[in-house]
């Protein structure tokens, strides 16, 4: 498993625990349902560089494909 898609899971649990009024602690930090902005953003952030390695895996060089009327 890669660095983003370790670090996809960790702020995902983050987004759950806080969902539910819990606190989570993670890197010394701790976040709460405050933080709950700045979790979505590193979620997104960590989506997108998951995509990148699997479209670098698979040989995808992007997520736009363009019709074929030939």
């Amino acid at each position: 498993m890669s660095f983003w898609s370790e670090a996809l899971i960790k702020w995902q649990d983050a987004y759950k625990a806080v969902a539910d009024g819990k606190s989570y602690s993670m890197n010394g930090r701790t976040l709460t349902y405050e933080d709950a902005d700045v979790i979505l953003k590193q979620i997104q952030t960590c989506e997108r560089m998951v995509r990148g390695e699997n479209n670098a895996t698979t040989g995808v060089n992007s997520t736009i494909s363009l019709a074929d009327f030939s």
